[in-house]
């Protein structure tokens, strides 16, 4: 089957003409059609002037076949050799961004900037991320996605690529980089504004994924062709957030085992802890400072009552951006300490910058 035949079929699939400028990942497609695709532009690759409809067919071909990759230890060779079944690059490698960039052109895409290989980058990209990991509970890259989305709607006002860098120290190596900081960073957001909108519709839903706009399916960086993945992605839709969204800190009241407890008698106290993410923007915490304070380059977040005080984390500005490392001390006010009204103050060399007051810190009933 022609190229141009196959592309019309994907794009009749999607109900579409013409492409409509949504990510390639976006497009269902029938794992026979794909198959017929990759085969057809397997043997033209070796064409001195590809047109318009071959660089499209070997984007979106050589985009599925990287987001399924589920080692994401993407190489050129390994695209020509595993998804095109050639021995050998079918042309030389200055030919590759004319060739991706026209490509993009007809699906009305865009190369992106992520690093020094942003051609094979925008290519992964545009596949997305590999259903069968991200839908397998205790898979890293499903944990991975989880934090991210939680942290987003806890803190909403920091960058959710940021939040994505923080926790990538869980994934394997070859998942540490910016490709999938974007990709994760997509899928939170729309799993988030999902969550919003069913939030307000006041009907009960069968079936989530066809109670949202079908507008909001092309940010999500997974195929929908794949069972799992539809169970994922209503699983999360209609999971309630973790936590209620904050301006970067919030005041935690858990009830934990006391040390002192053993083998006849268990003993608990009450404890009150500083949650807090690992970075903010400084905008943000300048936010929470009296007009016209500047924020310095070190400061104690000091957790304190009328009687006693705990220095629960450091702020610590980082190198030539605006941005600060939050870095957690681990203590807490427990026990008499945790009952009365809990503050929070921004100290620097000893003397109070700041005091918030946080829903979380107000005194417990008896």
């Amino acid at each position: 089957m022609p190229i141009r035949e196959i592309i019309q079929q994907i794009l009749h699939g999607a109900n579409l003409t013409r492409p409509d400028g949504r990510p390639l990942f976006a497009y269902p497609v029938p794992t026979e059609l794909g198959e017929a695709l990759r085969a057809a532009v397997a043997s033209r690759l070796h064409f001195q002037n590809p047109d318009a409809t071959l660089c499209a067919g070997f984007c979106f071909s050589a985009a599925g076949w990287l987001g399924q990759l589920e080692d994401r230890a993407a190489t050129w060779d390994r695209l020509w050799q595993e998804c095109f079944d050639l021995d050998d690059a079918p042309f030389v490698p200055a030919k590759r961004e004319p060739m991706i960039t026209k490509g993009l052109q007809y699906w009305r895409r865009t190369v992106i900037r992520l690093n020094n290989n942003r051609y094979l980058s925008t290519l992964i990209v545009e596949g997305g991320l590999a259903a069968k990991l991200m839908a397998e509970p205790g898979n890293p890259l499903h944990s991975y996605v989880l934090d991210v989305l939680n942290d987003h709607e806890q803190f909403p006002r920091i960058p959710i690529e940021e939040i994505a860098r923080q926790y990538d120290g869980r994934l394997a190596r070859a998942y540490r980089n910016r490709t999938v900081h974007t990709l994760v960073a997509g899928f939170a957001q729309a799993i988030a504004a999902a969550r919003r909108l069913l939030a307000s519709m006041s009907a009960n839903v069968e079936d989530p994924l066809n109670a949202l706009d079908e507008s909001w399916r092309a940010f999500l960086p997974l195929s929908l062709a794949d069972e799992a993945a539809q169970q994922l992605v209503r699983q999360l839709m209609t999971t309630p957030p973790v936590a209620s969204p904050t301006d970067g800190f919030e005041l935690s009241t858990l009830l934990t085992e006391d040390s002192r407890s053993n083998e006849n008698v268990t003993t608990y106290r009450i404890t009150r802890r500083l949650r807090s993410p690992n970075a903010l923007p400084g905008r943000s915490l300048v936010q929470l400072l009296p007009e016209g304070t500047r924020l310095p380059k070190r400061a104690e977040v000091v957790l304190h009552n009328a009687s006693q005080q705990v220095v629960s984390a450091n702020l610590l500005k980082r190198a030539g951006i605006d941005h600060y490392r939050i870095e957690s001390t681990d203590k807490e006010l427990s026990g008499a300490d945790a009952i009365d009204e809990v503050c929070v103050s921004f100290v620097q060399a000893g003397q109070p910058i700041t005091e918030l007051k946080l829903a979380g810190g107000r005194p417990l009933p008896d």
